[in-house]
């Protein structure tokens, strides 16, 4: 009869739960190695891409599994509903009304259990026999916004993130709603497991960057080009006694994500027919290599873009006691699925110079690209890197990578600091834009 081992093996889960799709990427510790979970075929977009979407029947039953619901209803976005955001013109019916426990809660609780055991189950069988007398001892880090994370948002993703935890064991591949909606109230209120947590997306995307000891200190501007969400935060990276830190001065999440814009620019574009897959693909490569045909339906999506960048970037400014003179440049990275699109990459850096800010002080935007991962990844494609960099990234275990001193809730504004000519400019530009 054999015997457990005493000594348990440590797997660490990195979840980018995504407003379109869902990733995830495990490290053993032991083993010091990383990769990541392929996800079944039937039900992926593509490797190790899972579509974060349930479906919903007539009789309230709701299926994980959507590769065969061609009757049922889709529900999508409910990422979204967490933090009380709608996409698009009128916002998804998926995360519409309200009960006793927000239904967008609940959706992505048990979608977050159907994928962590699902992973879980992939791993133990990627493992095999040869650790069958170890018990597997996870922790795991959820990914949210910068925005989220910093706000009170945060403590409706860790208590769904919770409760996905708690009733991973208890849910299957399709359940009835009122079903979930009980175990949801039940789970809200069990012991918290230390070992599950929440992390800024954008920290974990930077990680290459913020560990490198040839990243030089300075402040720099990070855009996540997600499928439903645009995520922007300025940061200013500084090593304290040689220790690297980190310091959010500002962020931005807004719904301006690569595939909400696609159906925004698909719904303008042809607002009296039905959008089907080939109108859809068309709209995704105009967007990518930033066709002229967008122009006439793009202005009021651009100005939101311009918006949002000018936000993270003025208010940088004015929450940083760093010498932005001693810029050469703004250092701009990009990140996500959507990190590929010409059409972003135009209206993020166009930005500067239509906002004028030269005249408050910040220098040219400088679109940077960085070695994303030095320790290799299983399963991981060079060319489709870009997608899976929260996951991987996430997969750091907690307290090991660059401390996180500061957020922009606790960054004062120091404007009053400038000279009057800046002074001037911010409160045109405060008038004007709105921000």
């Amino acid at each position: 009869m054999s015997s457990v081992d005493p000594v348990p093996f440590e797997i660490q889960l990195g979840l980018d739960f995504g407003t379109t799709f869902t990733k995830a990427c495990v490290y053993e510790l032991e083993l010091n190695r990383r990769g990541l979970c392929p996800f079944p075929e039937r039900m992926r977009q593509d490797f190790g891409l899972l579509p974060t979407r349930l479906a919903l029947d007539a009789d309230g039953v709701v299926r994980f599994d959507t590769s065969e619901s061609s009757r049922d209803r889709i529900v999508e976005y409910f990422k979204l509903g967490i933090a009380g955001m709608r996409i698009g013109r009128t916002g998804p019916a998926a995360i519409k009304g309200d009960i006793s426990v927000p239904r967008p809660r609940v959706y992505s609780a048990y979608y977050l259990a159907r994928v962590i055991a699902m992973v879980e189950a992939w791993e133990s069988a990627r493992l095999g026999a040869a650790f069958g007398s170890r018990q597997l001892e996870w922790s795991a880090s959820v990914g949210i916004p910068v925005a989220y994370f910093d706000s009170s948002a945060r403590g409706a993703f860790e208590e769904v993130v919770h409760v996905a935890f708690a009733i991973k064991g208890e849910v299957g591949d399709a359940e009835r709603l009122s079903r979930l909606e009980s175990l949801y109230r039940e789970a809200i209120n069990t012991p918290r497991n230390a070992r599950m947590s929440t992390t800024p997306e954008l920290y974990a995307e930077a990680a290459g960057l913020l560990s490198s000891y040839r990243t030089p200190d300075g402040v720099y501007a990070l855009f996540d080009i997600g499928g439903g969400t645009l995520d922007g935060a300025a940061l200013h990276f500084k090593r304290r006694q040689g220790a690297p830190s980190v310091n959010f001065l500002t962020s931005q999440v807004s719904p301006l994500g690569f595939e909400a814009l696609v159906h925004d620019f698909a719904e303008r574009l042809a607002p009296s027919t039905r959008t089907g897959r080939a109108s859809l693909d068309k709209v995704r490569q105009a967007v990518k290599v930033h066709h002229p045909k967008l122009s006439p339906v793009a202005g009021p999506a651009r100005e939101q873009v311009r918006r949002h960048v000018a936000a993270v970037v003025m208010g940088a400014k004015q929450r940083s006691d760093f010498d932005w003179t001693a810029l050469r440049s703004l250092p701009v990275i990009f990140f996500g699925g959507g990190a590929g699109s010409r059409w972003h990459a135009d209206a993020i850096l166009g930005t500067w110079a239509d906002r004028q800010h030269e005249r408050c002080g910040i220098p040219r935007y400088e679109r940077i690209d960085m070695d994303m991962f030095e320790d290799s990844v299983e399963g991981l494609d060079p060319e489709n890197a870009g997608r899976f960099q929260v996951a991987v990234g996430l997969s750091q275990p907690e307290g090991t990578g660059t401390q996180i001193v500061g957020f922009p809730s606790r960054n004062p504004d120091l404007s009053r600091g400038y000279d009057a000519a800046c002074l001037d400019c911010d409160a045109i530009l405060k008038e004007r834009y709105g921000w």
